[in-house]
């Protein structure tokens, strides 16, 4: 019953996953260069 609607939905939820870690690896790799860049001027 479920299994014809059930792929589009975990395809929805995979983008939507895939957004929010892509949003996410972002904010930690601007960090991470903030981080390298004080460390080399400390």
């Amino acid at each position: 019953m479920g299994a014809e609607t059930s792929p589009i939905k975990d395809l929805k939820q995979i983008k939507r996953l895939r957004e929010y870690l892509k949003d996410k690896n972002i904010v930690i790799y601007r960090y991470f260069i903030i981080a390298i860049n004080t460390g080399f001027r400390a």
